[in-house]
């Protein structure tokens, strides 16, 4: 039977699969990251500004990380297709904060930071709900799935700050605004979600040779996830739910002394 496991190791086994995840990966996390650090250049509090810096150095590490492995194989890292850009397809729903706001020289006001990070908040829930899984299908590459931890413990980080930034304006009288604008939000990133997860799964599955008819399961299941999330967009403000971090993956060379 068909397997979440079969399908990454497939992934690992074909050399064109494996480069398109991972300029997926490596340039997903560059475009999600790029404007974080004018978004820091808004901010009067110096300790806010701090945390929204360091979120946009993550983000721009993630993306050199899984470049690393591109160039291993040795591809470079390459602009993605408009339906695989899960950032312009946020864009395009008028999520989170605005290109025009983040050109604005305005410093940011509540409002914005409660936008700001209604929408950090939700697309960070989302990575944190996809990077367990990238872990274990990369589990068979020891330096891959050293990056996955790294990657994970920030992305855990990141979820937990936009949280506490958005409990501390809730603080401030703005708890119905902000558990709105969450529920709407996940809504309009699940259907973002959803155009990029059906657009990747069809290039990859085309790529790795699969039947149309477990292609088309494959996507089927990304429509049905989706109307679950419009249905159930989760709670309102709360704090984060990470878990426990995985063990981090063994160093290459501490595994190879071990067998």
């Amino acid at each position: 039977m068909f397997s979440e496991d079969q399908f990454f190791k497939d992934i690992l086994a074909n050399p064109e699969a494996k480069r398109f995840m991972l300029n997926s990966l490596s340039t997903g996390e560059t475009e999600g990251g790029k404007d974080l650090h004018r978004v820091a250049e808004h901010c009067v509090d110096p300790e806010l500004k701090v945390k929204v810096e360091r979120h946009f150095r993550d983000e721009i590490k993630h993306g050199v990380l899984f470049a690393k492995h591109l160039r291993a194989m040795g591809h470079e890292p390459t602009p993605l297709d408009p339906a695989l850009d899960y950032d312009k397809q946020l864009q395009a729903l008028d999520f989170g904060t605005s290109v025009a706001r983040i050109n604005d020289p305005r410093p940011f006001d509540e409002e914005d930071w409660i936008l700001f990070f209604v929408g950090s908040k939700v697309t960070e829930e989302t990575a944190n709900r996809d990077m367990p899984t990238l872990r274990r299908g990369f589990e068979s590459d020891l330096d891959l799935l050293q990056t996955m931890d790294e990657v994970m413990e920030d992305e855990v980080r990141h979820v937990t700050y936009a949280t506490e930034e958005l409990q501390r304006l809730a603080a401030r009288g703005h708890a119905e605004r902000i558990d709105r604008m969450l529920k709407r939000h996940r809504r309009l990133e699940a259907r973002a979600y959803r155009n990029v997860s059906v657009a990747f799964i069809d290039r990859i599955t085309r790529i790795l040779g699969y039947p149309f008819i477990l292609r088309w399961t494959m996507k089927t299941a990304c429509h049905v996830q989706y109307l679950w999330k419009l249905a159930f967009p989760g709670p309102g403000l709360e704090a984060p739910r990470a878990g426990i971090l995985p063990s981090p993956a063994p160093a290459p060379e501490k595994a190879a002394a071990a067998q």
